[in-house]
């Protein structure tokens, strides 16, 4: 074995002996993202020593410090092969005041774990490129009152406050006249005395728009009431999924693949990300983001919400961000040869053995969505099971299976106009 420490080959004599040394491969999220551990501690001593004492130790701020670490194996083969590349950080370091040595354990750091890191630790709306006002799918939506009735009412209600107003337009139309005559005798008063004009321009108005006359303002007056009555009309800006994924790899230096949501022929292409927590959609057809709805996620703690509903797994791979399904990624070629094994005596005592694993096999699984506990709309398809299924396979039935699988999405019901889980109110 050849222990390099920031370029520099350490002595065996330097380092405790690493012949008892495995290097294997730990999972470290939810969706068995793996990276390589050493297996034991190493102790240092001398040239080895010095080294860390310098960097970490005797520097105030070695905390924060770290050591470049790689690991050849160079007895094997014609050529050395690089076994564990990795760091020895200021929080892997242990040591004894007037002792000549340390311990101190190695972690992985290539440039895959340096992505994972990334994309661990970066929000997925950061605005690293001006995420934020960019232009994004607006999600067009209505706001009901609850019991549905309430919303049954206020209809009616506004249907006669429209009829009434309605009435009032010729009226309106006669004071609209009034209003531009009397601004216009005003405008002409202002040209004859001398000096700025006793009189403001215009004379009357009365939403603060001189290009709207009384008859437009009363109109819009009429438009205005009409939008809070039927609660329509707002918008949410909420970016495709892959956009928010291109956001983060863009800036850890990764591309971004996906049959499902990163395809033009995908039905999940155009797959958007909704979420107003705390503030309504905007009725402004410019409004790009709203700020307080930013889902504060990381994307790691993203994708393990997306890849639920696709039953998915997602990888980083060459440089590339993978989201699939789980079968995407069983490329059913053969992963382990024991014949080539054998041959090269890497298998201990000339035998590899194996079992099934220990898990439990549902004979069906319940699919469902979550309760929203601010969007008593969508929960009501619950109440009705218009999102909940279940799905047996169990057939021809076998007595080693049983149970079931409850698969709960970490979304919201999603309600839509007409879509009979009641009464559309709006549709009267």
């Amino acid at each position: 074995m050849k222990l390099l420490i920031n370029g520099t080959e350490i002595p065996k004599s330097e380092y405790t002996d690493g012949d008892g040394l495995t290097i294997s491969s730990v999972e470290v999220s939810t969706v068995g993202a793996k990276e390589k551990s050493v297996s034991q501690e190493f102790v240092l001593y001398g040239a080895a020593y010095q080294l860390v004492y310098d960097e970490i130790i005797n520097d105030p701020n070695g905390l924060n410090n770290f050591l470049s670490v790689k690991i050849y194996e160079d007895t094997c083969c014609d050529t050395d092969i690089l076994l564990f590349e990795g760091i020895i950080r200021g929080d892997d370091v242990d040591w004894c005041v007037d002792d000549c040595f340390c311990t101190v354990n190695f972690r992985e750091h290539t440039e895959e774990t340096r992505q994972m890191d990334c994309i661990r630790t970066t929000l997925i709306y950061d605005n690293w490129n001006n995420f934020t006002s960019q232009s994004h799918p607006r999600m067009a939506y209505c706001v009901e009152m609850r019991p549905g009735f309430l919303q049954h009412i206020i209809i009616i209600l506004g249907i006669i406050v429209n009829l009434i107003l309605f009435l009032w337009l010729p009226f309106a139309a006669a004071i609209s006249l009034i209003v531009s005559a009397v601004n216009t005798i005003a405008t002409i008063l202002n040209g004859i005395i001398p000096g700025d004009g006793p009189f403001p321009d215009p004379f009357i108005n009365f939403d603060g728009d001189q290009q709207t006359n009384f008859l437009q303002e009363y109109q819009n007056f009429i438009s205005a009431l009409n939008q809070k009555l039927i609660g329509c009309g707002r918008k949410h800006p909420s970016p495709l999924v892959s956009s928010y994924i291109n956001n983060v790899c863009a800036k850890c230096g990764l591309n971004f693949s996906s049959t499902i949501f990163n395809n033009p022929t995908s039905e999940y292409n155009n797959t958007v990300y909704f979420f107003a927590p705390v503030k309504i959609g905007s009725l402004s057809s410019t409004t790009t983001w709203i700020d307080g709805n930013e889902p504060n996620m990381t994307l790691d703690m993203f994708l393990d919400q997306i890849i639920i509903p696709i039953n998915g797994d997602w990888k980083i791979i060459n440089g590339t961000l993978y989201v699939e399904r789980k079968d995407y990624f069983y490329s059913g070629d053969v992963w382990v040869n024991y014949e080539a094994l054998k041959e090269n005596n890497l298998i201990v005592g000339n035998r590899l053995c194996m079992n099934w694993r220990q898990e439990q096999r549902p004979a069906f699984a319940q699919f469902s969505y979550t309760q929203d506990a601010i969007d008593l709309v969508g929960n009501e398809a619950l109440l009705i099971n218009r999102y909940k299924k279940t799905v047996e396979w169990n057939q021809p039935v076998s007595e080693l299976q049983s149970g079931h699988l409850d698969m709960s999405f970490p979304f919201g019901a999603a309600r839509f106009r007409g879509d009979e889980v009641e009464e559309d109110a709006r549709s009267i």
